[in-house]
């Protein structure tokens, strides 16, 4: 008898080979009487420079990484480019050397190094044949990358999951974990010393390790000489659970992976059923994490953290009696090596019926998965809710501004005026106030009080009438307090702000904000972004009649066509069809944007506000006297910008009317406090729960002050800031208001 086969028989007989996991180097990956089907690949992409590290590093700094912060590097490009000779190799009798659009659709996700790893790979996928050659010597063709939308949990990164969230931050707080931090205190201790940062969770390890990863694969010399002390092992093991926790219960992995696994059975059984239109090899070009919940969802992910190019692969065959199975493939570096994995109860050649059967808890479609992601309750039944603050922008208005071709910019079809409260506008905000009294109805009480509610408003009609027709639907008058028969309103007062008062006020200067905005828009981004947009401007001007010069103009234009769908549809320009409205709504999104574009500009607009709120809520913890438990901001499209872009969680589309951001104190059985954030975006009933970098939806208090640390801003402070020594004050003109937020009426809101 062979060695090898006497081997096999002894790993039988002692049970040893009950590892789902076989290495095969160099193998013939089918059997020559069975055919391949199809192939689905992901990778992750290529080596890349940091995307932020500890305080003590040295290295992280621009001039060591001139591509920039997360950035494809060319060992990353070498690397990717390596893993498509790969795949030309292995699947070279599978795919014809001649790209078709056919054979292989490649997806991506939004990022830039990404994209780029999916064209390197393509280039050693499919090096040009002799008919395909474009120029002679260059052998390289174009490969179309397509990308998933941002909102599809398919393979999306910027999906939120309000119940994956929480399913997260519960796991955190777990005994497991609770342990896995007491038995590693001393190595966290270490780490935070030799890092200059607290390093107090799964998440620290991660980034730390990965920088200690991207150093050794390009500069070692760039490795910290306390790299030595510390267990790389260990580290290695603490990074990998940090990944294992998106799919680290049958519950998150449904959540964390479910979609992509439902839609790569539908693929392969599309495949089957020899639908039309479908090509024989899927790519997808992803992240660590996405690789982590391909493996976690099929419940073989073996706690290492995933390397640069490493990939997985499904094989769907059929054999000679025409069943169809699944091989998985786990190619774990840049080396010819892979392995062969086994689900549960499924062999290497998994039949296709059990490949589905095993992962059926876990495969959900995109539809069912939104509904799973709700949270029912918002809060959880033995918390408490302690105070809420929500800002709203106004009603549906007429327009202020509007083109030289606009017909029906005339006073003869706004009797109200411009920029003035219309009929629907009246409407939406008193069923957003009916909102809020179906949502805090056990908060706030049924009877106005001046100790429950604060309102406040700009100086401006549309913005005073809005919140007086939210509380019209916030506080029907009860039976007490109805003061006419048949006549169910109440008085309420509104308050304003001093004009001068940079919190939420309209006349404040700030020389330096706008300083640093013209600065911006002069900037090469921007210089860019008009270049690349050139076309869109120079349409824009001819069917206007105006110089569109600028995002300010694209918000005004934008705007006007929004009130005219929303008042009337027949006051649209006919030459409305023939603008991409998609790439206009981005365009002055990102008008909004630029007001919170950098972390000054963001501590200038949004600072006084924010640190307003988080003092608020200081007070209402401190059982402070004369302090509201409800406070109200009616205020307009820019102040909701500033309010998100400040939290860093601006999405550049441009606010609706009546949309609102709503931030909820609460406190738990343990009496501690922590913040949730709604976005409310339109008029229906739905909103999105929002999470702060490194703070989930419960994000504790004090995580959420630290958050917000280097943008808060006291107003006298505030004030020295927008100062420019030496120079004469600027006063904020109509012209530049736009980009002013929480400081000034907005010109286009």
């Amino acid at each position: 008898m062979a060695i090898s086969a006497l081997a096999l028989i002894l790993c039988l007989l002692i049970e040893i080979c009950s590892s789902k996991h076989i290495f095969v180097i160099n193998s013939d990956p089918e059997s020559p009487e069975d055919e391949l089907v199809s192939v689905v690949a992901l990778y992750r992409h290529g080596d890349r420079s940091p995307i932020s590290s500890f305080p003590n590093d040295p290295y992280y700094n621009s001039s060591y990484w001139p591509e920039g912060y997360g950035q494809l590097l060319t060992k990353g490009i070498q690397r990717q480019y390596d893993l498509g000779k790969w795949l030309r190799t292995r699947y070279d009798t599978f795919l014809p050397a001649d790209y078709s659009p056919k054979d292989i659709l490649v997806y991506s996700t939004d990022i830039d190094r990404t994209l780029m790893s999916a064209e390197a790979n393509l280039a050693g996928l499919y090096p040009p044949t002799e008919s395909q050659v474009w120029e002679d010597g260059f052998f390289w063709q174009p490969i179309p990358v397509h990308l998933m939308a941002t909102d599809d949990p398919v393979f999306a990164m910027n999906v939120d999951c309000p119940k994956f969230n929480k399913l997260q931050e519960e796991l955190e707080a777990s005994e497991f974990f609770e342990n896995v931090y007491k038995e590693n205190r001393d190595m966290l201790k270490s780490l935070s010393n030799f890092t200059g940062m607290n390093v107090s969770s799964l998440g620290n390890i991660r980034m730390i390790f990965e920088v200690l990863y991207i150093y050794r694969n390009h500069n070692e010399s760039y490795l910290p000489s306390w790299v030595e002390n510390i267990d790389q092992e260990k580290l290695a093991y603490l990074a990998g659970l940090g990944f294992a926790q998106a799919t680290f219960t049958e519950e998150l992995r449904r959540l964390g992976s479910g979609p992509f696994l439902n839609y790569l059975i539908s693929y392969f059984s599309d495949v089957i059923n020899n639908a039309t239109d479908v090509s024989k090899f899927l790519m997808f070009s992803g992240h660590d994490g996405t690789i982590v919940a391909a493996l976690g969802g099929m419940g073989v992910f073996d706690n290492r953290p995933p390397e640069f190019a490493s990939a997985v692969i499904w094989e769907l065959r059929r054999n000679t009696k025409k069943e169809y199975y699944v091989n998985v493939l786990h190619k774990k570096n840049s080396t010819d090596a892979y392995e062969q994995l086994s689900l549960d109860n499924c062999d290497f050649d998994c039949a296709f019926n059990d490949f589905k059967t095993n992962l059926e808890a876990i495969s959900v479609d995109s539809g069912t998965w939104g509904k799973e992601c709700e949270i029912n309750d918002p809060e959880d039944p033995e918390d408490e809710l302690v105070s809420v603050v929500a800002l709203y922008r106004h009603g549906d208005r007429s327009p202020i501004s509007s083109f030289p071709n606009d017909l029906y910019y005339n006073s003869s079809y706004w009797p109200e005026g411009y920029g003035q409260l219309l009929s629907k506008g009246i409407l939406r905000q008193y069923n957003l106030g009916k909102w809020l009294r179906t949502r805090y109805d056990t908060f706030l009480p049924a009877d106005y009080s001046p100790k429950d509610i604060l309102v406040y408003s700009t100086d401006v009609d549309r913005t005073l009438m809005s919140a007086e027709a939210n509380l019209a639907g916030l506080y029907p008058p009860t039976e007490s307090q109805i003061w006419e028969d048949g006549f169910f309103w109440q008085p309420i007062p509104v308050h304003q702000m001093a004009t001068d008062d940079p919190v939420f006020a309209m006349d404040a200067e700030c020389p330096k904000f706008i300083k640093l905005q013209e600065e911006l828009e002069t900037s090469e981004f921007f210089e860019n972004v008009y270049k690349e947009n050139r076309n869109m401007l120079n349409s824009l001007s001819n069917l206007t009649g105006m110089k569109v010069s600028s995002l300010g103009n694209m918000r005004m234009i934008f705007e006007v066509l929004y009130i005219y769908r929303n008042h009337n549809e027949s006051y649209l320009p006919s030459w409305v069809e023939d603008i991409d409205q998609e790439k206009l709504a981005y365009l002055a999104g990102l008008g909004f944007s630029q007001a919170t574009f950098t972390e000054e500009l963001t501590r200038l607009a949004t600072g006084p506000f924010l640190n307003y709120l988080l003092s608020y809520f200081n007070d209402v913890i401190n059982n402070a006297t004369d302090v509201s438990k409800f406070l109200m901001f009616s205020g307009h499209d820019g102040t909701i910008a500033a309010a998100l872009g400040g939290m860093g969680v601006f999405d550049n589309l441009p606010p609706e009317f009546a949309s609102a951001v709503i931030w909820e104190l609460r406190r738990n059985t343990k009496k501690k406090y922590y913040v949730n954030v709604l976005h409310k975006k339109n008029s229906t009933d739905a909103y999105e729960q929002l999470s702060l970098d490194n703070c989930g939806f419960d994000c504790a208090f004090n995580d959420f002050t630290t958050n917000l640390e280097s943008i808060i801003i006291d107003r006298e402070t505030w004030k020295k800031e927008c100062e420019i020594s030496g120079s004469v004050r600027l006063v904020f003109s109509w012209s530049l208001l736009f980009m002013v937020i929480v400081l000034k009426v907005l010109k286009f809101s």
